[in-house]
C-alpha cells in the first residue's frame, strides 16, 4: 500500500517581511526534505504574515507576495510546498485569497477563497486530499460538493490565542474529522502580530480521533506524518500536551511582548516599578521575553509611597537583574504645586502624570519602549490616570484580569521554585492589598468592589454578554452591578487612547469590542 509523507510547518512570520518569511519557509522545507517528506503544508499567512488588516488592499504588497511565492517555488523539485495566502495577485491582476502549490519551479493556483471577515482573515476552511500520488494534491474547498470520501482533511489556520481557544479548537477539529470520516492534519502560526498571539497547536488526528502528533505551543516546529492511501496515519513526532491556563496565559503575554519588541526593532523596554503586583508581573514577563539586562525599571516614590513598596520594587529589580533606577517625584511635584493650587483628584493624578513623563523622557533619550502595567480589570472600569500610569507603547497584561494576575504570578513563582531558581516576584507584592498610593491610606477597594466580585461582573458583562437582570438573578448586588456597568461605559473614551497589548480574553477591549464614546443607552432601563 502506498503512503505519502507530509510535513506540517508551525511558523512565526513577521508581517510584511517577505525576505525573512521566505527564508523561514525554505528552512522548514529543508527539514521536510531531510525527513523525506513529499509535502510541506504551511499555516495561513506563513509568507505574507498574520493579521494583515488593510495591508491586503495595497496592490504593490500583493504583487510582492506573489513574487515571493514564485521565488519560493524555484528549486523546490522534491518537496511540494502548500500555502494559503490572503494577498496574492491572480491572473486577472486582482488581489485574491488562494491556495497555491509550489513545486518544480512553478506556482499553481488551486482555488480562490472568501478569506476576509471584517478586518481579520479567518482560517481558509478545510481542504480535502482525495488522492496522494507523488506531488499531486486534489483540493476541494466546499465540503458539500465531494462525492468520494477524502483521504484526509487539512486545516490551515491563523488561530488567535485566548483562554478557551484550545477547548474550542479541539472540538472544531474533531467535528471536521468526524464529518469527513478521515484523518485530519492541522497547522497554525505561532508568535505575535500586534495584539494577536498565535499559539500553534499544529497536530494530526487519526481517523479514530486520537491525536498522534502535536507540536509544542508557542514554538516553531515541523511535524512529519505518514498518510497511507487507505487513510491510516502514523507519526514519530511526539504529542506535546497543551498548557494549563495560568502557564498558557503567561506564555502568551511573554510571546506577545517579545515579538512586539523584536519585530518593531526595539532592543530594550522601560517600566515603572511601584512595588505592586502588576508592575512586578510585567517586569517578570519582560525579563522572560527579552532578558532582565534589557529592562529599565524605574522606582518613582512620592511622599505617599510606603517603605514596603520601595523595598518591594528594589527586590523585584534585584531578582530579575534589571537596569534599576530611583527617581523621586517629590521635587517635580512640589515645583508644579507651587505654581498651581491643586487638591483632590487633580493632586493625585498629577503624581501619576509626572511618573508618565519620566518614563517617556527615558524612552525618548534611550530608545526604550515604555510598558504600561495596567491589568484588564483596571482597563475595563477606567481605574487609571490617562497620560499617567496608562502611558506606554505596549501593555503586556492589559487583557489579564486582576484575579488572574495573582494566579499566574503564583504559578510563575512556583515554576521557579520547582527549577531551583529565585522566585521572580516578591511574595509581599502578591499578598499585600493593592493600592495606587496617591493619597494616605489609599487602597483599590476604597473605589472598587473586591476584585473577585468585580472580575466576575466584568467577565459576565463583557465576555458572556450577560444582562443586568441576569446578574441580579445570579445573586450579585444590584448597586454593585450598576456601578460596574457605569464605570465600563464611562471608560470607553479612555480605552481608546491606551496602548495595545496581547489578546488573552475571549472578548478583548479594542479588538473584539467597540462601543461609541457618546452613548446614552442604559442597560438598566431595558432590564
Amino acid at each position: 500500500m502506498n503512503s505519502t509523507r507530509i510535513a506540517l510547518a508551525q511558523l512565526n512570520p513577521r508581517t510584511g517581511d517577505l525576505e525573512r518569511n521566505v527564508a523561514a519557509i525554505k528552512a522548514a522545507a529543508e527539514k521536510a526534505r531531510s525527513a523525506d517528506a513529499d509535502y510541506l503544508i504551511c499555516p495561513s499567512g506563513a509568507l505574507a504574515g498574520g493579521n494583515l488588516k488593510h495591508l491586503v488592499d495595497q496592490f504593490d504588497f500583493c504583487r510582492a507576495v506573489t513574487a515571493a511565492a514564485a521565488e519560493l517555488a524555484e528549486g523546490e523539485a522534491d518537496v511540494c510546498i502548500v500555502l494559503h495566502e490572503p494577498a496574492l495577485v491572480g491572473p486577472g491582476a486582482d488581489a485574491t485569497s488562494a491556495w497555491v502549490e509550489l513545486a518544480e519551479g512553478e506556482v499553481t493556483e488551486l482555488g480562490d477563497l472568501e478569506g476576509l471577515d471584517g478586518i481579520v482573515f479567518t482560517p481558509a476552511g478545510p481542504l480535502l486530499l482525495r488522492s496522494m500520488p507523488a506531488l499531486t494534491l486534489d483540493l476541494e474547498l466546499d465540503l458539500d460538493l465531494y462525492e468520494v470520501a477524502p483521504v484526509a482533511t487539512v486545516v490551515v489556520d491563523q488561530g488567535v490565542f485566548f483562554t478557551e481557544h484550545e477547548t474550542d479548537r479541539a472540538a472544531l477539529l474533531r467535528s471536521y474529522q468526524l464529518r469527513n470520516d478521515a484523518p485530519l492534519l492541522y497547522t497554525n502560526l505561532v508568535g505575535a502580530q500586534d495584539s494577536f498571539v498565535y499559539d500553534g497547536g499544529t497536530c494530526a488526528l487519526a481517523r479514530s480521533g486520537r491525536v498522534i502528533a502535536r507540536a509544542e505551543d508557542f514554538q516553531e516546529d515541523v511535524l512529519v506524518v505518514d498518510l497511507a492511501d487507505d487513510g491510516h496515519l502514523a507519526s514519530d513526532s511526539g504529542v506535546a500536551q497543551p498548557y494549563e491556563r495560568a502557564e498558557a496565559v503567561y506564555r502568551a503575554a511573554t510571546v506577545g511582548l517579545r515579538d512586539y519588541v523584536q519585530k518593531n526593532g526595539f532592543s530594550k523596554v522601560a517600566l515603572g516599578l511601584s512595588g505592586g503586583i502588576d508592575s512586578a508581573l510585567v517586569a517578570a514577563i519582560a525579563a522572560d521575553a527579552i532578558g532582565g539586562e534589557n529592562i529599565i525599571g524605574v522606582s518613582m516614590p512620592s511622599r505617599y509611597s510606603t517603605d514596603h513598596s520601595r523595598s518591594d520594587a528594589d527586590e523585584t529589580a534585584s531578582r530579575l537583574g534589571l537596569d534599576y533606577r530611583v527617581q523621586p517625584i517629590g521635587p517635580i511635584f512640589d515645583a508644579f504645586e507651587g505654581e498651581m493650587d491643586l487638591s483632590g483628584i487633580a493632586e493625585e493624578n498629577l503624581q501619576a502624570r509626572i511618573r508618565g513623563m519620566i518614563l517617556m523622557a527615558i524612552s525618548n533619550s534611550e530608545g526604550a519602549l515604555v510598558l504600561a502595567t495596567g491589568n484588564r480589570t483596571e482597563v475595563a472600569v477606567g481605574y487609571s490616570t490617562i497620560y499617567g500610569d496608562s502611558v506606554g507603547g505596549f501593555a503586556p497584561i492589559s487583557d489579564i484580569p486582576k484575579t488572574l494576575v495573582w494566579e499566574i504570578s503564583r504559578w510563575r513563582n512556583e515554576r521557579a521554585k520547582q527549577r531551583g531558581e529565585v522566585e521572580p516576584i516578591p511574595e509581599h507584592s502578591i499578598t499585600k492589598p493593592p493600592s495606587a498610593e496617591l493619597r494616605p491610606g489609599q487602597q483599590d477597594t476604597n473605589s472598587l468592589p473586591d476584585y473577585p466580585v468585580l472580575d466576575a461582573i466584568v467577565t459576565a458583562l463583557i465576555d458572556e454578554g450577560a444582562s443586568v437582570a441576569s446578574l441580579e438573578r445570579d445573586g450579585f448586588d444590584p448597586e454593585t452591578i450598576d456601578k460596574v456597568a457605569g464605570l465600563i461605559k464611562r471608560a470607553e473614551w479612555k480605552r481608546g487612547q491606551m496602548a495595545i497589548g496581547p489578546k488573552v480574553s475571549k472578548v478583548t477591549f479594542g479588538v473584539d469590542r467597540h462601543y461609541p464614546v457618546v452613548n446614552a443607552f442604559s442597560t438598566r432601563s431595558q432590564s
